[in-house]
């Protein structure tokens, strides 16, 4: 070995020398690179004459980029600052100084603005491929009404940096974070469940409902916005230190803890958050974010600065209690009277509310139904049970007592079931149900056992429920024991002519309407009908004890609500769409064949064919109450019983009595002849209360005592009107201390922003704002 390296020293020792020479050059180079300076230009100048350099500006525009509402709506993921409280939010988009930057700055953020606005336009809403009333717009119609307004104005308008667009994206971005996606596709995903036949739509589950697809500040207003209020904060912080404003470090540093403490608490059961305290939770935030403790509390510093200072100023303002006295009086005004409205069985909210409607109006009217009004005349039900038995039901008085089959299966122990699975009459019903069975070797009992344990744990089980159900009904003394021993109960029952019965297993009314008629008679053939109602069953399974004691003189019809709930009418209505579907299929095959050449399914198709079936209503109906536009489905749903209310409203007005409009005692089940009838309740109301769509607010306060207010059809179907009774005045002194309160808060707002002009005025004066390099970094 030794003499090995004595031979090739010379070539090791080159190799060696070759690589020291190498290292050092490498390293002595990167040395003087690192040495030399980076440029990290001036960004602005602040009001104090400080030059802000870049590297100032991007650390805090990147803090205040996001906030801890981000963290919690992306579920704790590690990546929104949650050491931001919102600074962005509630300082200047809530309180309209966003407003004024745009206006003071408008070449600065015309450009970000303008690409966003051509890319909305052609952006769309979510909505049901099968179902258009099933969509963003509609959700926000119930849960936010104004979106809808600033969705439009932000998509229709031509200058994002007008007043009323820029106001509208601000809102609309405001409205967002209140009404999170996730919480709006939870609502699309509830509202389709309540209609079986929609078939599901994979979409809407990996859809970003995000409007526009924005998430961000950034996304909704570009990085220079960002920057400017950045640039804000950092000369507001700077006059608020030359007039005496102080924060100390300690102070910065508690409130960036107090964030994560309140972060850490809601988001300490997320999987992303592998830390054990809120201290570890602060250090990793800024860690990810490639900041220390002191560079953050200095940057959080600035921002209580501005914030002191700002708040300050628009608490300054006073407001004597002079001032708003009047308006004090004015918005606590009351009122208190009588509402009147629809039931809530016929408050119509969708259209599928409406079909029903109709379907049910064209069993049970006498004459046309179709109309925007309620049929006068109604058949009788006598007339009805040939069309539509299973809209009419009569009322029975019953000793009832009933027994499950199940109870005897219960009690089979395991080694009898066994014996009879294996004995030759058990097997051979065994076989008929199962012919897997018949495969089986089985001419012993030994041999019979071994091919049950051969099934698979699924089909043994269900052979075990069969073997049980079997031995339960041929053990006829302890069924007979059973259903005589079961516990009674007298109840009245309504049972329909047809369809479904109220009794558990019994699936066709028809027969049991049979019997229990003929047991209310004399002679053999109700004492036979008595006999076999002591053991009635349809299925096998639930059996009754009944005894017949008393029934209704007449037949009665089935309330819309009755039918509603049981299913009846949707049955009725299934049937309807396919017989008229297959009637359009006839007349119009092409319209309705995919390109394959088949016909489109009915579930596919539904909400045209329910448009054609229903066309001559939904005509009517926009003829009635329809506008410029036309109506939607779900408008036209909500406003069928609009003429039905308004002809209770105008017998009021005219002083008639309205006891044939107004259901005496509301707490009563409704009858099938004042189901239609309005219900009224006690309602008061103070000006600036939440009605939350009963009332038309500003037209009821406009009304003396003893008025009647127009018909209110706000959507949902809660069509109602207001009989004024009395006006009244909350007590004045809290009137004015709410109302105080109020002023004070307007005309702070408008203080804060009157600083804020004269600020970026000074600004402008002393050297804009320089932001040109974002647009450069991108081109690069």
């Amino acid at each position: 070995m030794l003499h090995f390296f004595r031979k090739y020293q010379r070539f090791f020792f080159l190799i060696v020398t070759v690589v020291i020479v190498i290292s050092f050059s490498f390293f002595g180079a990167m040395n003087v690179m690192m040495q030399t300076p980076v440029e990290d230009p001036v960004a602005f100048e602040a009001v104090d004459g400080a030059r802000i350099k870049r590297s100032e500006l991007e650390q805090m525009a990147a803090f205040l980029a996001s906030d801890s509402y981000d963290k919690s709506l992306y579920g704790g993921v590690w990546g929104p600052n949650f050491l931001n409280d919102g600074v962005i939010q509630k300082n200047f988009l809530q309180t309209g100084l966003a407003q004024v930057l745009a206006e003071e700055y408008p070449a600065l953020l015309e450009a970000d603005l303008l690409k966003r606005s051509a890319k909305e336009k052609h952006t769309t809403l979510y909505h049901h491929p099968k179902a258009d009333f099933i969509s963003v717009e509609n959700a926000w119609g119930f849960l936010a009404p104004e979106m809808k307004n600033y969705y439009r104005t932000v998509v229709i308008g031509e200058n994002p940096l007008s007043k009323p667009e820029f106001d509208a994206r601000v809102n609309l971005y405001l409205g967002q974070r209140r009404i999170s996606p996730q919480s709006l596709k939870q609502v699309l995903l509830y509202q389709k469940r309540q209609y079986s036949w929609l078939p599901e739509d994979p979409d809407l589950y990996r859809a970003d409902l995000s409007v526009f697809g924005y998430h961000s500040l950034d996304d909704w207003f570009g990085p220079n916005f960002t920057r400017l209020a950045s640039s804000v904060i950092i000369n507001m912080a700077k006059i608020a230190e030359e007039k005496g404003y102080s924060v100390t470090d300690a102070e910065a540093y508690a409130d960036l803890m107090r964030n994560a403490l309140i972060s850490y608490d809601q988001n300490k059961a997320s999987p992303y958050v592998n830390v054990a305290s809120a201290q570890e939770y602060l250090n990793e935030q800024l860690r990810r974010m490639h900041m220390d403790v002191r560079s953050a509390t200095k940057l959080w510093k600035q921002v209580l600065l501005f914030r002191r200072l700002y708040e300050g100023f628009g608490d300054s303002v006073l407001v004597t209690r002079e001032t708003f006295a009047p308006f004090a009086e004015y918005s606590g005004a009351s009122l208190e009277g009588e509402i009147y409205s629809l039931p809530e069985a016929l408050r119509l909210s969708s259209f599928t509310d409406l079909q029903l409607l109709q379907v049910y109006l064209d069993l049970v009217a006498d004459g046309g139904s179709t109309g925007a009004n309620l049929p006068k005349k109604f058949k009788s039900p006598k007339d009805i049970a040939k069309v539509a038995p299973e809209l009419v039901e009569r009322k029975y008085r019953l000793d009832v007592a009933t027994f499950d089959l199940g109870r005897i299966q219960q009690r089979i122990p395991l080694d009898e079931m066994w014996e009879w699975q294996t004995s030759d009459a058990g097997w051979d019903k065994l076989q008929e149900q199962y012919s897997i069975l018949s495969v089986k070797k089985s001419g012993t009992p030994a041999e019979r056992f071994e091919a049950l344990e051969s099934l698979d744990p699924s089909t043994r089980d269900q052979v075990d429920r069969t073997s049980r159900e079997l031995m339960a009904k041929e053990d006829t003394d302890a069924l007979s024991e059973g259903i005589a021993n079961a516990p009674s109960e007298v109840r009245t029952l309504g049972v329909r002519l047809a369809g479904d019965s109220p009794f558990k297993g019994v699936t066709s009314s028809k027969e049991i309407v049979e019997l229990m008629e003929t047991a209310l008679g004399q002679g053999p053939k109700a004492e036979d009908a008595k006999a076999k109602l002591q053991n009635y069953t349809q299925d096998g399974r639930h059996y009754f004890r009944i005894t017949v004691l008393d029934r209704e003189p007449s037949e009665e019809i089935l309330t819309f609500q009755d039918a509603k709930k049981q299913r009846i009418l949707i049955k009725i209505l299934n049937k309807k769409l396919e017989e008229h579907y297959a009637k359009l299929k006839k007349n119009d095959a092409k319209r309705y064949r995919t390109e394959g050449g088949e016909f489109q399914p009915l579930a596919d198709v539904r909400m045209q064919i329910a448009r054609d079936l229903f066309k001559e209503t939904l005509e009517n109906l926009d003829k009635a109450h329809g506008g410029q536009e036309p109506m939607t489905v779900e408008d036209a749903a909500s406003l069928r019983l609009k003429n039905h209310v308004a002809a209770a409203r105008d017998a009021a007005v005219q002083g008639k009595s309205l006891e044939a409009f107004v259901r005496s005692d509301a707490s009563d089940e409704p009858t099938f002849a004042d189901q239609w009838l309005l219900v009224k309740e006690e309602y008061r109301t103070a000006r600036g209360e939440k009605t939350r769509g009963r009332l038309q607010e500003d037209a009821v306060f406009d009304l003396a005592a003893d008025s009647w207010t127009e018909v209110n059809a706000p959507a949902g179907g809660d069509i109602n009107f207001f009989h004024v009774l009395a006006r009244g005045q909350d007590s004045l002194d809290s009137a004015i201390l709410s109302s105080g309160n109020q002023v004070q808060e307007r005309i702070s707002t408008e203080a804060q922003q009157s600083l804020m002009k004269k600020l970026l005025s000074d600004m402008r004066e002393r050297q804009e704002i320089e932001l040109d390099y974002l647009a450069a970094r991108k081109q690069a």
